[in-house]
C-alpha cells in the first residue's frame, strides 16, 4: 500500500507542529507543509521528516499542485485573537475558502479536514463566527470529502500559559457546578489530539468528529 500524502495548510503552527510531530514517527505517510513562515526552526530529527513549503493562500498558486497530489489536506490556519472580523476573514476564512473552492473546482479525490472548535467565550464571538463560515462551505461544496473536528483548549508544556490555563481549567472541571457551566471547553493534550488526527487519516472513527456541544 502507498504511503499517504498529507498536506498541512498552516504546519508550522503550534497545532501543526504537533501533528507532524507525531505522524513523522509513523512511516505510513508522506507529509508536507504550507505555511507564510516556511520550515520552523530547529534541529529537531523529525523536522527532516516533513517537505517544507513556504506559500500564501492569499497571494500565490504555489500550493495548489500540492493540495491536488495529497490524499488529505489539513487546514490548520487561524488565529485566535484578531481585532475584528474582517481580519478573521482576511488571515483565516479567505484562505479556507480558496482552498475549498479549488478542491471542488479540480475534482479531485483529495479530502479535506478542518480544524474547528467546540466553543470559545464571549469575546472571542468572531473567531467562533469564522469557524462556522468555513464550516458551512466546507458542507456546501466537499460533503463527501470533507471532515471537521470540534476540539477543546489544545495544549502542550511548550506553551506555558496556555499550559497552565489547561491544567487550571482540569482543575475546574471537577467541580460538579462548574463541570455543567464549562461542558465544551474540555483541553486535549496535543500529542492527544494529533493521535486522534492519525486515526482519521486512516480512516477510523473519533470522538472529535462528533459535533456534540453545540
Amino acid at each position: 500500500m502507498d504511503n499517504l500524502k498529507v498536506l498541512l495548510i498552516g504546519g508550522s503552527g503550534f497545532v501543526g507542529r504537533g501533528i507532524l510531530q507525531y505522524l513523522a514517527a509513523d512511516s505510513n505517510f508522506d507529509l508536507i507543509s504550507i505555511s507564510r513562515s516556511g520550515r520552523p526552526h530547529g534541529t529537531q530529527a523529525w523536522l527532516e521528516q516533513v517537505t517544507w513549503i513556504r506559500s500564501d493562500l492569499n497571494h500565490d498558486e504555489n500550493w495548489k499542485k500540492y493540495a491536488a497530489a495529497a490524499d488529505w489536506v489539513l487546514d490548520l490556519i487561524g488565529v485566535l485573537i484578531e481585532k475584528n472580523y474582517h481580519e478573521y476573514q482576511q488571515k483565516s476564512v479567505t484562505p479556507a475558502k480558496e482552498l475549498i473552492k479549488y478542491l471542488h473546482d479540480k475534482d479531485v479525490p483529495t479530502k479535506l479536514l478542518f480544524v474547528s472548535a467546540k466553543h470559545a467565550p464571549f469575546f472571542m464571538k468572531n473567531y467562533m463566527r469564522a469557524k462556522k463560515e468555513v464550516e458551512a462551505d466546507i458542507m456546501r461544496k466537499l460533503p463527501d470529502r470533507g471532515y471537521i473536528v470540534y476540539p477543546g483548549m489544545i495544549y502542550a508544556q511548550e506553551r506555558k500559559m496556555v499550559y497552565f490555563s489547561a491544567e487550571l481549567l482540569k482543575l475546574a472541571l471537577r467541580i460538579p457546578v462548574l463541570k455543567q457551566l464549562l461542558a465544551g471547553y474540555e483541553p486535549i493534550k496535543r500529542t492527544a489530539f494529533s493521535r486522534e488526527i492519525r486515526q482519521i487519516l486512516l480512516g477510523h472513527d473519533s470522538f472529535l468528529l462528533q459535533d456534540q456541544y453545540r
